[in-house]
């Protein structure tokens, strides 16, 4: 049977090694302040149990920060991991999400094996109160369920590895393998000297003060917006899209006026370190641009025409629906028109640029680009819109088996015109930003049910949804934590591109040294950890 595993994360002085001591009834370092004391991986065992625990080098070291962070990614690495126990130091709620968040950042796709461990407890004047209000801003936050708390007065250390053990053997094994853009983007690695660190200090304030303004400016116009505007959706998206494209030209733009200067950057290990700062850099506005896209987000839901007043759970199996089409009355979980198909209708979603942006007087001018249909005939119109559905539909298989493989544009429109006649205009040019998605699905529908087509076997493997009937409208809209879950994986899509994307090719070598001096200090921490005995007599807990 695999051995039970449970790796120890936190911040320096979160109480982690003093929870590790208690556990396994050893004698590690601690202290409850001043530098870190414990950098090396450290793996004993929970008194009178078989179960693994690993003891980590904390976070938010200021000082030998690789060895820091390569022993953090070696105790990941050492085998399957039933549960990551995240541990924070009770304080002011803010500078405890802080932390978490910290820590959470490089191990986002394991979240479903993390429990939160809030430690001295009994700083707290309102025991109860304060249990009860953070579990809910964990929850609201990061939507985790898993949360002990721990006092200096929880002195029976039976009762709380007891509580530990319960979690652990509920969990599924996962095998935890970091990627490079995990590890690089999200771990805090640049230690300059002295001399270097206030230079890089100093050219950071030229972008991140450019850019600041400019976030400041596109916010004060979020906040102004008339939310009775419908056009208020697409205004708001386009905004975010421009945001994020000003990031990186200030970023392309730093790069440009300093880079002779970071050409001289090394790191303690002797490295040339330049590729790194696209990362930090990025990293440090990485903030303000949340807050921009953050409050966007919130200013569009609202808005009565905004998406997620349409996405909502099935009763019954708790699928997540959006309902684009149809009436508000029954429905069947799962009833998705032609599902055995690739959506191309999402693939297909960015719309072309509506709305230029524009800072005038530090103010934000928003301006409506020309659609250059309104410029075309009647005639020219039609030929442009139909040529647009011609191109979507000659990838479709079933076209293509009922037309022939590379079927032309004439013979395309010629069935149009056997089957819709003289409406066939009026239908063509309704097509709009608007209507597009919807006409193409009623006529792939249509010709579908022409073309015979059914589901086979293996389509029907591939449907989701319990299949029971319940009644759309009498559902409420997804809200909370359920509905962040749901939408907040691309929320910054563009800082988690692979990080070769971000590299100008000359920084490639360096960028490789770098990288494999930390992986040489990730196996050397695998190599250099420290085990031990497992003990039968635990002592008071005290953190």
């Amino acid at each position: 049977m695999e051995t039970l595993r449970v790796v120890q994360l936190g911040a320096i002085g979160s109480g982690k090694t003093a929870f590790f001591n208690r556990l396994t009834s050893s004698n590690e370092p601690e202290i409850s302040g001043g530098p870190s004391v414990t950098k090396q991986v450290v793996v004993g065992y929970i008194t009178d149990t078989d179960i693994e625990i690993i003891d980590t080098p904390g976070f938010e070291s200021e000082s030998d920060k690789l060895l820091h962070v390569a022993g953090v990614v070696a105790a990941l690495s050492l085998g399957n991991v039933n549960r990551i126990l995240v541990f924070v130091k009770f304080e002011r709620d803010d500078r405890m999400i802080s932390s978490i968040r910290q820590i959470l950042s490089p191990i986002k796709r394991y979240k479903d094996i993390v429990t939160i461990i809030v430690t001295h407890l009994d700083y707290s004047r309102n025991i109860n109160e304060d249990q009860d209000r953070f579990s809910k801003r964990i929850k609201q936050d990061f939507n985790l369920d898993s949360i002990l708390f721990y006092s200096n007065t929880d002195s029976n250390c039976q009762t709380i590895a007891k509580g530990v053990e319960e979690i652990i053997t509920k969990s599924q094994f996962k095998s935890i393998q970091l990627q490079d853009s995990e590890i690089f983007s999200q771990f805090d690695l640049l230690q300059l000297d002295d001399q270097n660190q206030t230079l890089l200090e100093k050219n950071q304030t030229v972008i991140l003060r450019q850019f600041r303004k400019i976030a400041g400016i596109y916010k004060f116009y979020i906040e102004q917006i008339d939310l009775e505007n419908p056009q208020l959706i697409d205004i708001l998206h386009e905004l975010t899209f421009d945001i994020k494209s000003i990031a990186n030209k200030c970023v392309e733009e730093f790069e440009n006026l300093h880079g002779d200067v970071l050409n001289e950057f090394y790191d303690v290990q002797g490295v040339n370190i330049r590729y790194l700062h696209h990362i930090y850099l990025k990293k440090q506005i990485k903030l303000d641009l949340n807050n921009v896209i953050i409050l966007a987000q919130k200013t569009m839901t609202k808005s009565k025409y905004h998406c997620y007043n349409f996405i909502k759970l099935c009763p019954n199996c708790k699928q997540p629906w959006i309902k684009v089409v149809g009436c508000d009355g029954l429905t069947k979980c799962g009833n998705r028109i032609l599902p055995f198909e690739k959506d191309e209708i999402i693939d297909q979603a960015s719309a072309p640029k509506k709305y230029q942006f524009m800072i005038e007087d530090n103010q934000l001018k928003v301006q409506a680009e020309d659609n250059q249909i309104n410029n075309l005939t009647e005639s020219e119109e039609f030929s442009y819109k139909l040529n647009e559905l011609y191109k979507y539909f000659r990838k479709d298989r079933h076209f293509q088996e009922y037309l022939g493989q590379d079927f032309s544009k004439d013979a395309f429109l010629q069935l149009l015109q056997e089957k819709f006649g003289k409406i066939l205009k009026g239908t063509i040019l309704k097509i709009n930003d608007d209507t597009k998605g919807k006409i193409i699905q009623q006529l792939k529908v249509y010709f579908y049910s022409l073309f015979k087509v059914s589901l086979k076997k293996e389509d029907q493997d591939k449907l989701i949804g319990c299949g029971i009937t319940f009644n759309w409208a009498e559902q409420p809209p997804l809200r909370g934590p359920e509905l962040n879950e749901l939408l907040s994986q691309d929320l910054i899509d563009f800082f988690n591109r692979d990080q070769e994307k971000l590299l100008k090719d000359e920084a490639y070598f360096l960028e490789q040294s770098y990288k494999k001096l930390v992986k040489d200090a990730i196996e050397d921490q695998k190599h250099q950890k420290k085990i031990l005995k497992s003990k039968t007599q635990p002592k008071g807990l005290q953190l």
